[in-house]
C-alpha cells in the first residue's frame, strides 16, 4: 500500500503545472471534454498576472455541467481543439453556476452556453471564438457582470426563447453579428453601463422584451457589429 501511495504521488508530480486538459474517459479517442453531474464541484485556479493577459492555470478541452448545481469555475483560462466542434463551457439545467474572472478564447464553437438554470458570468473574457461569445436558450435566467464579449464570428450573447437576461457594466463589442440578439417569445433583458451595443429584437413578443436602463445610443442598428 505504502508503496502504492509513493507511486500515485510521483505520478501526480510529473504533472505540467498550472496546466489541466480535460479527458473523456467514457471514450478516450473522443475529444477531451470534462463532465460534472455533481453539485458543489469548484474549479478554481490562480489569478492571472500583469495586466490579466497572463494566466497561470490552463484547461484545455471543454466541460459540460449536466443538472449540476452549484457549479464554480474561477481564475482559468480555457480553449480547446477548433476541429472538436464543442462549446468552451456548457450548462444544461444547471443551478446557481458561478463563472469568474475566466477567460474564453478560441474554442471550435460557443465560449459558454446555457440551456436552462441559472447563473452568474462575472469579470470574464469571451472572445476570439468561432461562433457566439455567449448562446442561452430555454428557462434560463443569467446574470453578466463585468464581462467583455468581443472579437467572436457570431453574435456577443444570443437569447432564445423565455430567457431572462441582466447584464451590467459589459462591454459587448466588434463581434461578427448583433452585440447582443434576442429572438422568441419570452425573453427580457435588462442592460445597465457597458460601452455601446449592437441589438436586435428578433421576433421577440414580451412586452418588455429589451429593457434600456440606461440610454444607449445608436442602440438599434440595421445590423453588424460595433
Amino acid at each position: 500500500l505504502l508503496l502504492l501511495l509513493l507511486l500515485l504521488l510521483w505520478a501526480y508530480m510529473q504533472l505540467p503545472a498550472g496546466k489541466v486538459r480535460c479527458f473523456n474517459h467514457e471514450s478516450p479517442s473522443s475529444y477531451p471534454y470534462l463532465v460534472v453531474r455533481e453539485a458543489h464541484v469548484r474549479i478554481v485556479g490562480t489569478p492571472p498576472t500583469g495586466d490579466g493577459d497572463r494566466w497561470p492555470t490552463k484547461i484545455t478541452g471543454a466541460i459540460s455541467c449536466q443538472s449540476a448545481q452549484n457549479f464554480t469555475l474561477e481564475c482559468v483560462s480555457l480553449t480547446n481543439d477548433r476541429r472538436s466542434g464543442r462549446v468552451g463551457v456548457y450548462f444544461y439545467n444547471s443551478r446557481n453556476f458561478l463563472v469568474k474572472n475566466v477567460e474564453i478564447n478560441g474554442c471550435a464553437g460557443t465560449g459558454i452556453s446555457v440551456h436552462g438554470g441559472d447563473g452568474k458570468v462575472e469579470s470574464c473574457r469571451v472572445h476570439h471564438n468561432d461562433e457566439h461569445g455567449m448562446f442561452v436558450v430555454g428557462e434560463s435566467q443569467v446574470k453578466i457582470v463585468s464581462t467583455d464579449l468581443s472579437y467572436n464570428k457570431g453574435c456577443g450573447m444570443l437569447c432564445f426563447s423565455h430567457v431572462s437576461m441582466n447584464c451590467a457594466g459589459s462591454d459587448v463589442a466588434k463581434n461578427g453579428g448583433y452585440g447582443l440578439h434576442a429572438a422568441g417569445k419570452g425573453t427580457k433583458i435588462s442592460i445597465v453601463g457597458g460601452k455601446k451595443y449592437a441589438l436586435s429584437h428578433g421576433n421577440a413578443t414580451a412586452a418588455s422584451s429589451l429593457v434600456a436602463e440606461r440610454r444607449l445610443r445608436d442602440a438599434f442598428t440595421a445590423g453588424g457589429a460595433m
